[in-house]
């Protein structure tokens, strides 16, 4: 039997976040990088970790309460802080600029889920979406860091079988 190799977790979500800032076009892709030896030997010179599988960030994302992400964003937002990475962009020197947003994340034509929201246009067309509420941290250069996420979700399933009809 093969043995997997063991990753930390902080590899596991680096990882998986790096997906994504490469533009990576599949899993597939991701793994082809990673095996490449001049890409993991710059990535770990850069970074001090292990790029881990695609399959294994998978796994492990797939099982992990979003809350246990949630703790880790607020973990990550305060070693900056109080690093003092953000101290030249407070507002008057003294405060955090903090915007609180929210935004669309994906819609649907049919429902996927419990939470979905919705809504009826007026031709009576329903539509399924999922909204997040989102608190940054906005620098004067534009960049912003995320404080908190909330998801906006129904705490009850809608009977939408009556929609459109007189």
């Amino acid at each position: 039997m093969r043995k997997r190799k063991e990753y930390l977790i902080t590899e596991i979500v680096t990882g998986a976040l790096f997906m994504y800032i490469f533009k990576e076009t599949s899993r597939n892709a991701y793994n082809n990088d990673r095996r490449d030896a001049c890409f993991r030997k710059n990535f770990f010179k850069f970074f001090g970790i292990n790029l881990p599988h695609a399959d294994a960030a998978d796994d492990v994302l797939r099982v992990l309460p979003p809350e246990e992400l949630e703790m880790l964003k607020t973990h990550l937002v305060s070693g900056l802080i109080e690093q003092k990475i953000f101290r030249k962009f407070r507002f008057l020197g003294k405060f955090h600029l903090v915007a609180v947003d929210g935004t669309g994340m994906a819609t649907f034509e049919q429902r996927h889920c419990d939470h979905c929201l919705t809504k009826i246009s007026k031709a009576g067309e329903v539509t399924y979406f999922h909204y997040v509420l989102e608190a940054k941290i906005v620098t004067s250069t534009g960049m912003s860091i995320s404080l908190a996420s909330e998801f906006i979700e129904n705490t009850r399933i809608e009977n939408t079988s009556s929609i459109g009809k007189g």
